[in-house]
């Protein structure tokens, strides 16, 4: 006699099943979020990355720019002495 009691009063009872429908979409609806979250944190992520690198291509590039000015600047002092 338990289980039959048991049995019918889960299936005649539309509050719990209600309540259980809201509660599995409500953690559907969680792990989506958390799902997504992890997806933009991981681009965040590789963007992060990216910037570092295209510093540091800039940084060289700068460096470079630099250089190439010192050198221009050295071979207009020896043309200089070299009119002179």
């Amino acid at each position: 006699p338990a289980p039959a009691a048991a049995s019918s009063s889960s299936s005649s009872d539309p509050t719990a099943t209600a309540e259980r429908t809201e509660r599995e979409l409500v953690l559907d609806q969680y792990r989506t979020k958390i799902r997504e979250h992890r997806e933009v944190e991981a681009r965040l992520k590789r963007m992060r990355e990216d910037v570092r690198g295209l510093v540091a291509r800039y940084q060289k590039t700068e460096d470079d720019l630099s250089a190439l000015q010192s050198v221009g600047q050295i071979i207009g002092d020896v043309l200089k002495r070299l009119d002179e």
